[in-house]
């Protein structure tokens, strides 16, 4: 057997059809279709990938994903975005342009480092860590460390209060399901 050629995308979706599970009845795909949101153009590749297996792997599509992506986010900067933003702008340390600017740097380049390594990071950590860095570059007391550590706390529980939902969601589907 020759060397096969893939791109990642292509790599993706025959690594999802390989996927099987057990079943009363044998084996079957463990993933039966795809639901895609392609509204940023730079998944195309992916789009091909599916395209070609569509008959294997099913993918439905929504056709106005830019728009429920853009209502998405306005709903949730009604419903309390604007004072995730708020914190971030203005209650961790004053925050202006030029400030911003140097926060938003130094947060990507941490990602792109990371992803780099192959390290899996947070988006949030990432720009939180860059508007504090920027309050001590400043001045040490720039920083409200008593928001800071707010912060910090809420990074600590989310990965325990989430597996703990996570597994009381299962515990209550498998009580009613036991097949599930």
């Amino acid at each position: 057997m020759g060397t096969v050629r893939l791109t990642m995308a292509q790599a993706l979706v025959r690594y999802l059809l390989a996927q099987r599970t057990e079943t009363d009845g044998g084996e079957a795909p463990l993933v039966a279709g795809v639901f895609a949101i392609f509204g940023h153009g730079n998944v195309a590749g992916l789009g091909e990938a599916l395209h070609a297996h569509r008959a294997e792997l099913p993918t439905l599509r929504a056709h106005n994903e830019q728009a429920m992506a853009h209502a998405a986010i306005a709903l949730g900067t009604l419903f309390g975005g604007w004072r995730i933003v708020k914190t971030m702008g203005m209650k961790i340390t004053k925050l202006k342009p030029f400030g911003g600017f140097c926060a938003e740097a130094a947060a990507a380049t941490s990602i792109l480092g990371t992803a780099i390594a192959g390290i899996p990071v947070s988006t949030t950590h990432a720009i939180s860590g860059g508007i504090m860095g920027l309050g001590v570059a400043g001045n040490l007391s720039a920083v409200r460390w008593g928001v800071a550590g707010r912060i910090v706390w809420a990074w600590v529980l989310t990965i325990p209060v989430a597996a703990t939902v996570s597994a009381f969601c299962f515990l209550v589907i498998h009580y009613f399901v036991p097949a599930a």
